[in-house]
């Protein structure tokens, strides 16, 4: 699917969304950098909702999803009234497209209240483009809109040239009003240079304070209460207890394309994490594009002795169990997509790759007790097509190798097993599915009450 065609879905899921918001009668409005909405979002949209209302999130985002079609991938609850939706549409034989929606009550930041939903509510309007016509969404009075996005750039200290752009574009529609929002916030002098940075349109004197700005934020917003601090708290647990994150693992013989398909799989699926990391093998292994040494013999050194052989497998037990619980569980609760070439299990079926000459029976007992991923995707292909695409070993081996990867998906739990003689958009596209289908099986448990 073309680019064209792709942003033309988005943009009717956008419009879609919005349709539903209306008919539901939520009091919503827009906040952020709505420019190009409905037909070209850059990002995810922010919706400031009421009480009411947030607490029907989940509902509503059902009903989203229903309405383009699609399914209901990540659910992230990233602040105490703060939930981040992602839907992902078919898109033919290509990858997903995906409508991304933050969903925010109060605004509240290291539990600290910032604004609240009805200040953000309040004399909310519809959107208008350049030529005063009205477009389908509704936005924050100009005033709400400066000091919110102000704040939120402020507090992640980042400040770029567009966005100080549009900070002066919401300022000049209400100075008066706007330097009012100041005083709930900054000193004196702060007030004075935030304001001189919106009329002029020249932010890089803020750039520099944006430490100090931030610590002037925090010190003016209120704590939260009690109630406040043990909701965070629960929200930290459940984060810890059900990571937003997926740990996937790509299998299969030399010639199957585990490279390939890692390559073209992470732009593909990536919209439904707020970070990737690729590893090869191990967990303290990052994957090095075009940075490594290709195996181009790899049965052409003896196997290490059994004693050798013995410590190598405590030494890669030990590994992988560091790296899960130092790497891989921490940045899974940061919703991370964990993307390894080769695992553990490669050994099991290819211990001649690896020079390991100890009982099989003990590598495989070690293997229980390796971090098993969320998922598995297997690559299959018939002996003779892997042949043509890689001779690194005989062609017995490449049959012999192909069979005990089938094997070993059949005893894996979470395994998929993708035909890799299929043009390399469908293998992409059905690796993507599987994920897409993992990803909406976990997420139910995670959706706004």
């Amino acid at each position: 699917m073309d680019d064209t065609l792709s942003n033309d879905q988005i943009a009717r899921a956008v419009r879609a969304a919005f349709e539903l918001l209306a008919e539901q009668g939520v009091a919503y409005c827009v906040a952020g950098r709505t420019e190009l909405l409905p037909d070209h979002p850059e990002s995810d949209i922010d919706i400031i909702v009421g009480a009411a209302d947030m607490a029907r999130v989940s509902d509503l985002m059902r009903a989203v999803a229903e309405r383009v079609d699609g399914r209901i991938v990540q659910c992230l609850r990233h602040e105490r009234g703060a939930w981040y939706y992602v839907v992902a549409m078919a898109g033919g034989e290509g990858c997903p497209r995906y409508l991304t929606l933050d969903w925010c009550g109060d605004y509240v930041r290291r539990g600290r209240l910032l604004l609240s939903a009805e200040d953000m509510l309040r004399d909310r309007r519809m959107a208008q483009d350049a030529h005063g016509t009205d477009r389908c969404f509704l936005v924050a009075a100009p005033q709400m809109e400066f000091i919110y996005y102000l704040l939120k750039k402020i507090d992640k200290r980042s400040l770029s040239e567009v966005q100080g752009a549009h900070l002066s574009d919401a300022f000049a529609l209400a100075p008066e009003a706007a330097q009012k929002q100041l005083f709930r916030f900054f000193s004196a002098r702060s007030r004075q240079q935030l304001t001189d940075a919106a009329a002029s349109g020249d932010w890089a004197p803020v750039r520099s304070k944006l430490a100090l700005l931030q610590r002037e934020i925090h010190r003016a917003a209120r704590r939260s209460s009690v109630r406040g601090w043990v909701g965070d708290t629960q929200r930290m647990i459940f984060r810890l207890r059900h990571p937003t994150g997926l740990h996937v693992v790509i299998l299969g013989p030399d010639g199957s394309g585990k490279s390939t398909l890692a390559t073209h799989l992470v732009p593909c699926v990536a919209p439904m994490f707020r970070h990737v990391r690729e590893y090869h093998l191990f967990p303290s292994t990052p994957k090095n594009r075009g940075g490594s040494t290709p195996v181009t013999d790899p049965h052409g050194s003896p196997a290490r002795g059994w004693g050798s052989s013995m410590a190598k497998i405590v030494v890669w037990q030990g590994r992988y169990l560091l790296g899960w619980l130092t790497t891989l569980y921490p940045a899974k609760v940061r919703s991370t997509l964990l993307l390894f070439d080769r695992y553990y299990h490669d050994l099991l079926i290819d211990p001649r790759r690896y020079r390991f000459r100890g009982p099989m029976r003990l590598a495989r007992w070690v293997g229980r007790m390796v971090p098993a991923p969320d998922l598995w995707l297997v690559l299959d292909a018939p002996p003779q097509i892997l042949q043509r695409r890689k001779q690194e070993v005989p062609p017995a081996e490449t049959a012999r190798q192909s069979e005990a990867y089938r094997q070993l998906a059949a005893r894996l739990r979470n395994a998929h097993i993708i035909d890799a003689t299929q043009p390399l958009e469908r293998v992409v596209a059905a690796a993507a599915d599987a994920i897409v289908t993992c990803m909406e099986r976990r997420t139910g448990a995670r959706r706004a009450p």
